[in-house]
């Protein structure tokens, strides 16, 4: 293809779930595909009225409601720096640590310039009970990722984790993929998820890592370490995804999302994810075995029309 007009290609935009047409011999790969998921499959996650207040008049945006949550600063969070080294403010640098939930609340209230803070990665385990409650399972889940039911015990749900990601945009989270299919919800702001299929991904990963000089050892891209988060890796692949022309032969999808608005994203496919806007940006993901669950979903969904 003539490079000039591959530029102006864009990505392809993922399909939402009640625009599939149902059909009993639904192949897996119609049915592990990544797909916009309803305000209706997160309605019950109460966290989107008890953590947030509109930013305006007509509720088009949203911040951070820090009065509240201060009833939980004593809980300890995963925060991640990016700002100036201590020592020598000349060199960035990209830190992970633990703190009270007050840092990242007075942070949030007063932010200083060329300081980035951004809760994230925060498992929904380690959160207090109280907490826990405004960011239930969400219906999605709830009807999709059961286990099977054994005689004499309650009903479960197969998520493996929830973790919750909240920060000032621009945020940032770079290409990889996840051990479960992930159902990710936006709360606040606005997000851009970009995604390849698992071998697409894979390809461009490890071309990457060739082309800086990593091209040895491990390849699959499974565990990542800080380089995930700072330097040349994280450069090359924020380039190749967000930057690089649109290869209309790697299967590239796109989803915009906006509060209240998820997206399934089956296993193993890679993706990217940057926030943006002018007010507070949040999220939650949830990480599932589903090995059907879209298959059922498109099923349940057309059946009742």
């Amino acid at each position: 293809m003539n490079k000039q007009v591959s530029q102006t290609l864009k990505w392809k935009c993922v399909s939402p779930i009640m625009g599939v047409r149902y059909n009993r011999s639904l192949t897996d790969a119609i049915a592990n595909q990544p797909r916009l998921l309803p305000w209706s499959s997160f309605q019950n996650v109460v966290a989107l009225f008890h953590w947030f207040k509109p930013a305006d008049k007509k509720a088009k945006h949203h911040t951070l409601n820090t009065s509240s949550l201060r009833n939980f600063s004593q809980a300890t969070v995963p925060l991640e720096y990016t700002g100036p080294h201590p020592t020598n403010p000349a060199a960035k640098v990209f830190r992970r640590f633990h703190a009270p939930l007050s840092v990242f609340l007075d942070y949030i209230e007063n932010p200083p310039q060329d300081v980035h803070i951004y809760l994230a990665q925060c498992s929904l385990n380690d959160l207090p009970r109280t907490m826990r409650k405004d960011l239930p399972i969400p219906k999605f889940l709830k009807a999709h990722a059961r286990r099977p039911k054994d005689e004499g015990k309650p009903a479960a749900w197969d998520v493996y984790d929830s973790s919750l990601w909240i920060g000032l945009p621009p945020t940032c989270t770079p290409l990889h993929r996840d051990p479960n299919a992930n159902c990710f919800f936006q709360m606040a702001g606005t997000k851009t998820v970009r995604l390849l299929p698992p071998e697409k991904g894979l390809e461009l990963f490890q071309r990457v890592k060739k082309r800086i000089g990593e091209g040895e050892g491990d390849l699959s891209g499974k565990i990542r370490g800080e380089e995930m988060m700072m330097g040349k890796e994280k450069e090359e692949l924020e380039r190749e995804v967000w930057d690089a022309a649109y290869d209309p032969e790697s299967g590239g999808l796109e989803a915009r999302l906006s509060r209240g608005e998820g997206l399934f994203i089956p296993e193993g496919w890679w993706h990217s994810v940057r926030g943006d806007g002018s007010t507070v940006t949040a999220s939650v993901s949830s990480l599932s075995n589903m090995p059907s669950a879209m298959e059922t979903l498109i099923g349940t969904d057309c059946a009742n029309r």
